[in-house]
């Protein structure tokens, strides 16, 4: 399997390419995290719907590619977030989840007075979340079927093959 660098391409045993995505090149280390990751507004509200599920996207993505992430699929459903994403080894897990969670709790906050009156306590995502790393176990191609499934399901799509 070859997978794309900045500079050349770079040839992955086999062992490994399961594991392995969009190797981007640092000073440091050619390796890249890759999580899927899912949370809750908090209560479990249905807030995340029309322009703020929209505005949710497009933080989450910008959000990413300040910091060097890699979303791979994105799915903002009407009481979570559902996404798979890469990012540099310099971050821990928690951190990615933190800064994402964070900055766009903020933003939603301010450009969405309204969200204050369901979410009260000034606080707008669950404190937990639902991480899990790619590997052997759980290939990438599964984890994007499965979001790529319930964003369609939304839409009226029945069934799609997971295998």
């Amino acid at each position: 399997m070859v997978v794309l660098c900045c500079l050349k391409p770079l040839t992955v045993s086999p062992l490994t390419s399961a594991t392995m995505v969009n190797v981007v090149g640092l000073s440091f280390s050619p390796l890249r995290r890759l999580i899927e990751a899912v949370w809750a507004p908090k209560y479990r509200k249905w807030v995340l719907l029309g322009a703020i599920r929209e505005r949710a996207k497009e933080l989450f993505c910008e959000i990413a590619a300040h910091h060097g992430f890699e979303m791979e699929e994105l799915e903002v459903d009407k009481d979570h977030v559902h996404l798979f994403l890469s990012f540099p080894p310099r971050y821990s897990i928690s951190a990615v989840v933190g800064l994402l969670k964070a900055v766009s709790a903020k933003e939603i906050r301010e450009e969405f007075p309204e969200v204050r009156k369901q979410l009260w306590g000034g606080e707008f995502w669950e404190d937990g979340y639902f991480v899990r790393t790619v590997g052997d176990k759980v290939p990438a191609d599964v984890i994007r079927k499965y979001i790529r499934f319930h964003e369609a399901k939304k839409r009226g799509v029945e069934q799609l093959d997971l295998f």
